[in-house]
């Protein structure tokens, strides 16, 4: 094992190429402005990893941080959005200032995490799934967000 690898683990080549053997993926190339994707075909999903970047600036410094996205559009016929993010000091003192934060019934989970979203009941009752809770707590970090086009 190299010097880098044995500090920064392995690369996304290696990665996606066990990942791919594994689950029956396929590496779709990029182009000039995207870059390649992992696409694997489940029923009538299509779950895809692809690679991101975005840059700030922290004083003249230029910081960029490279993410590693998974997709999985579905049919969404009642049109229905949420948030997830993990609560903090600020979310407390948004829901006294009256920031919507809907409630599923998991003391652990509700307590952990704030949810938005335009229809309050349809995001409790999706929500309640022991999947989708469990999925959420394993990450330090979460945001799960469905894109507005």
């Amino acid at each position: 094992m190299s010097y880098f690898k044995s500090i920064f683990g392995p690369g996304r080549d290696e990665i996606w190429s066990a990942l791919r053997a594994q689950i029956g993926a396929e590496v779709v190339p990029g182009g000039f402005w995207r870059g390649d994707r992992l696409q694997a075909h489940a029923g009538e999903w299509t779950v895809t990893l692809d690679e991101y970047t975005t840059m700030f600036m922290s004083g003249k410094v230029p910081i960029i941080i490279h993410h590693t996205r998974m997709r999985a559009p579905f049919s969404n016929p009642g049109g229905f959005r949420f948030s997830i993010h993990r609560a903090s000091m600020f979310s407390y003192v948004g829901t006294l200032l009256g920031m919507q934060d809907i409630q599923v019934g998991h003391a652990e989970f509700d307590a952990e995490f704030v949810i938005q979203g335009q229809q309050r009941k349809a995001g409790a009752v999706a929500l309640q799934q022991r999947p989708i809770a469990s999925a959420c707590k394993r990450p330090t970090k979460v945001s799960a967000e469905r894109p507005r086009r």
